[in-house]
């Protein structure tokens, strides 16, 4: 039950996060990927500094953030010990509502506009982190029957 508390909250928090990041201004976002393109063409040879690279990390944002609130929805989720393929199509349905409503959120901010593609990137970094999960989850389920089935 603790657990549960614990994971619950940590998916709140994190929802508050990127509420937070899509709370941002269109200038002040851009300036963010901005930063990061020109951090990571210092250090990589293959990085300039253009709109291509600056649209690849924004999206890669966008798909990285919501992997994690895809895992922590499993691991809230799996505390109540049922995790099927019904389960998980249901998780990603709940990252799908959860990307609708961030976009919808990023119509009212100055410079900034909702788009479906964010949605579907959204949706499959939230099912990447989902699936990944499970199959850790599973891969040490597995592991730890291996190791000590008379305590299972």
């Amino acid at each position: 039950m603790k657990k549960r508390w614990i994971y619950g909250a940590l998916c709140l928090i994190w929802m508050f996060v990127i509420f937070g990041m899509s709370n941002a201004q269109g200038e002040e976002s851009q300036g963010m990927s901005d930063t990061i393109v020109i951090f990571l063409s210092k250090i990589l040879p293959f990085v300039s500094y253009n709109d291509t690279w600056t649209f690849i990390v924004r999206k890669l944002a966008h798909f990285s953030e919501y992997a994690i609130l895809g895992m922590l929805y499993y691991l809230f989720f799996s505390t109540y010990r049922i995790i099927g393929k019904k389960q998980i199509l249901i998780l990603i349905g709940c990252v799908f509502a959860y990307a609708c409503s961030d976009e919808f959120h990023q119509l009212f901010m100055e410079g900034r506009a909702g788009q479906f593609r964010d949605v579907c990137i959204d949706t499959a970094g939230g099912a990447t982190g989902i699936l990944l999960w499970h199959w850790i989850y599973t891969y040490l389920l597995k592991y730890k029957q291996k190791r000590m089935p008379h305590e299972i």
